[in-house]
């Protein structure tokens, strides 16, 4: 209703599998797609936004499967799109088919998950460039602060993995972390053994990262995220945006004692 497609995955950090989060976020793309929209990923309809823009993909195997995809007759399109989102998923295809979408086996590489991930944030916002506009993909790590209690090297793999996805989609991927502090790892480790991560946490501008504050009350969770949503729509409006209102200070409030209701009642239970 608000003019807007956002695809949202949700990954948890404990295993530390770099593929297994890129499975995580394929397979919840096209579900989120579904949810929001009706549609999933390489409909019918998204041929018009892509023909004249396949060049905008980087080059790999998914630009050729998407270009014989958006080639392909309107007949032969749902078995394309169908063996293109289980390749994707890393199903075993056949042979003929993996000739005609022209890609390789399996997806096993961090070169190969780190393009398609590029691939896929630059053909949601081509396919969603107009009402319903889609500004990107939404990736939401949950308790990484477990990454801190495994061997140092598979920590390093996955950390050097995620920020090579955050340079590889400079536009329109939004990557979020939960994280628990006093469970093995503080900000001040982070910045201090991962300097080129935490850079790109802090961003482009030279600019301090607050103190983190302990949320005491739904009231306090409720006014951060109001007070969160108005900065961002005061800094977004000075570049002439017409911006649609996400939330609201109402809706805000009444998602968190929401969420207040399911605390009090999992603490009965405990």
């Amino acid at each position: 209703s608000r003019g807007l497609v956002l695809p949202i995955t949700l990954a948890s950090a404990q295993e530390g599998d770099f593929r297994r989060l890129y499975l995580q976020i394929i397979e919840q793309v096209d579900d989120s797609l579904h949810v929001q929209t009706g549609t999933g990923l390489f409909q019918q309809e998204d041929v018009a936004s892509v023909r004249d823009h396949l060049l905008d993909l980087p080059g790999g195997d998914l630009r050729r499967a998407v270009e014989k995809f958006v080639l392909a007759s309107p007949a032969e399109r749902p078995d394309i799109s169908l063996w293109l989102r289980r390749w994707l998923r890393g199903d075993k295809l056949r042979a003929t088919q993996r000739e005609l979408l022209q890609v390789t086996d399996v997806i096993d590489s961090a070169g190969q998950m780190l393009n398609i991930i590029e691939g896929l944030v630059k053909y949601l916002l081509m396919v969603w460039s107009a009402t319903p506009r889609c500004p990107g993909l939404l990736v939401f790590i949950d308790e990484f602060e477990l990454l801190w209690k495994m061997r140092r090297d598979r920590r390093d793999q996955f950390l050097q993995f995620l920020r090579a996805m955050v340079d590889a989609c400079p536009r329109g991927l939004f990557l979020c972390v939960g994280l628990t502090l006093g469970l093995g790892v503080e900000i001040q480790a982070i910045e201090a053994d991962y300097p080129a991560l935490y850079q790109r946490i802090k961003g482009s501008q030279q600019r301090e990262i607050a103190t983190l504050l302990e949320i005491r009350s739904m009231d306090d969770a409720s006014g951060y995220a109001q007070t969160f949503l108005r900065h961002g729509r005061e800094q977004m409006g000075t570049q002439d945006q017409e911006l649609p209102e996400l939330l609201s200070d109402k809706e805000i409030k009444r998602v968190f004692e929401k969420l207040k209701g399911c605390l009090l009642y999992t603490s009965r239970c405990v």
